[in-house]
């Protein structure tokens, strides 16, 4: 039995020495302790985990779940999934701001002729605050 893991997205936590790495075609995020090269853990998150970022100080990481319409809050010091926010369908992307207080979520594809949404996201209450349509599909 073989394991073929594809690697599409990573972002490091500097306070506790890991690698968050999602692993498409799955519905987890591995986390690797970057002082032994070995995965200490994998986090359950959504189906189809596409990219992740995290928040400037490192205590949060963001997954979008291409599959299923969220994304994952996790917490890179105790290493859980804390959160699921609901986004619409196929999150491909995401960028926090500066200040860690806004996450931006792109999708792949525009919807309902509308263009590709972008959710504005509050990191602190996970609420969404608005949602921009970029022109085209």
């Amino acid at each position: 039995f073989a394991l073929i893991i594809f690697v599409f997205a990573f972002a490091y936590s500097a306070p506790a020495q890991h690698l968050f790495v999602t692993t498409r075609s799955s519905t987890t995020t591995a986390v690797i302790d970057t002082s032994t090269n070995q995965v200490v853990t994998a986090i359950l998150v959504g189906d189809f985990p596409v990219r992740i970022t995290t928040t400037p100080n490192r205590l949060k990481a963001f997954v979008c779940n291409g599959h299923s319409a969220s994304v994952s809050v996790l917490d890179t010091v105790a290493l859980t999934n804390i959160a699921t926010i609901q986004v619409g369908q196929g999150p491909g992307g995401e960028a926090v701001t500066p200040d860690g207080a806004r996450l931006f979520v792109v999708h792949q594809q525009g919807q309902h002729g509308l263009g590709c949404p972008v959710y504005v996201i509050d990191t602190a209450t996970y609420a969404v605050l608005n949602l921009i349509y970029l022109p085209g599909n």
